[in-house]
């Protein structure tokens, strides 16, 4: 081999363990960017829901929206026909707490049981001649891909005597392939917001 040859060999060879360099310095880069973004992510609340998750708004907004979007499709939040279909006509307040942990204490401190771990959206209790609903603020609605009235109308359904273990619910997909309708007017509404 000349020198010459030698030379050009040396130049590709040291070019060709340059860029290898590159590679693995940007490699290694990714990794340690990658590896901060999980302790970031993982420090900071975003993991799956478990039983006793307050569901803070921070918590429900770092979830996958598309996991969140295909859950509220399938969740058994719509009531039978028979109580979709029905107006009530009594008395009906709407209180809309700010919080899911508030939601939880408000219903708990009416005696309705939420299932554990899942998000406290609403409650119902019939007094007298008047139904009152609780239900959470639409920004946590919005963050778990529901809309608020669909939440209604399972609410109104149980003004309206539908029973608490939820029998004969449907899901948006079963019912209108994703597209909620809206809630039907109600007579004597009164809303608040605390």
């Amino acid at each position: 081999m000349t020198e010459e040859e030698l030379s050009k060999s040396s130049h590709t060879l040291l070019t060709f363990l340059t860029a290898l360099l590159c590679l693995l310095s940007l490699l290694i880069t990714t990794v340690a960017l990658a590896i901060a973004t999980f302790a970031a992510t993982a420090h900071a609340g975003c993991r799956p829901p478990s039983p006793g998750d307050d569901f803070t708004l921070e918590k429900i907004q770092c979830w996958p929206r598309q996991l969140l979007e295909a859950r509220a499709k399938k969740q058994l939040l719509l009531p039978p026909k028979k109580y979709d279909d029905m107006v009530y006509r009594e008395m009906l307040t709407v209180t809309v707490l700010p919080t899911m942990i508030a939601t939880r204490k408000t219903c708990a401190h009416l005696g309705l049981v939420q299932i554990p771990g899942s998000p406290a959206l609403a409650c119902s209790a019939i007094r007298n001649d008047r139904c009152d609903v609780f239900i959470v603020d639409n920004r946590f609605l919005k963050a778990l891909a529901l809309d608020r009235d669909v939440i209604f109308r399972h609410e109104v359904a149980h003004c309206l005597g539908w029973p608490t273990d939820h029998r004969g619910a449907r899901t948006l997909e079963q019912v209108e392939r994703g597209v909620p309708k809206r809630a039907k007017p109600v007579k004597n509404l009164t809303a608040y917001a605390l």
